[in-house]
């Protein structure tokens, strides 16, 4: 059980990345260079940290009265409605703590792609448990992921060579590259 666990870990890490295998959530990186790691890490982990919370919400309404019940349409009206009411909750706590740094972090983190897909894959899973390692790995992935691209990128701007290909299509062929890479990394588990 644990180990089924841990391995559901690793694949959703590795080898079923949203971000390599789906290209979800890397538009914070190709439209806002961050020229931070941090910053990359930050956001990374407020998509996983969100992607969590609203997985925790909507998998037991999902579970329990959607399918039950045979009205699975209304998941993903539900799934809106959850994320409206995250957003208007974290707005209001972080206008309370004064983070308004933060503020346009949650936003995009919030309603980022990857936060969204996460979600959506992991409802069809069959088990709690299965469901709950994909968004565990997931939000690690994508973490992970963010940090490798927006490494990527300083080192190409901080480069001196004149490349043919440069800014988002050279970011595009590495990415493609790490994804072949973690799928034939994938044969081996």
């Amino acid at each position: 059980m644990i180990l089924s666990f841990i391995a559901g870990i690793f694949s959703a890490l590795l080898f079923q990345n949203v971000v390599t295998t789906y290209t979800a959530g890397v538009d914070f990186v190709l439209q806002q260079p961050t020229k931070r790691v941090k910053e990359a890490f930050i956001y990374g982990a407020m998509v996983s940290v969100l992607s969590l919370l609203i997985f925790l919400i909507s998998y037991p309404l999902n579970r329990f009265l959607y399918i039950p019940y045979n009205i699975t349409y209304l998941m993903y009206m539900s799934l809106a409605v959850i994320i409206i009411m995250i957003h208007v909750i974290g707005e209001i706590i972080l206008t309370k703590l004064k983070k308004e740094a933060l503020k346009t972090f949650f936003t995009k983190a919030l309603f980022n792609s990857a936060a969204i897909f996460i979600v959506v894959l992991s409802l069809e899973q069959t088990t709690f448990l299965k469901a709950f390692s994909l968004v565990l790995g997931s939000g690690l992935g994508v973490v992970l992921m963010l940090m490798v691209l927006s490494t990527i990128e300083l080192k190409l701007e901080s480069s001196n060579e004149s490349l043919v290909i440069k800014g988002l299509p050279m970011i595009l062929i590495i990415l493609g590259m790490i994804g072949i890479v973690f799928k034939g990394l994938s044969g081996i588990f």
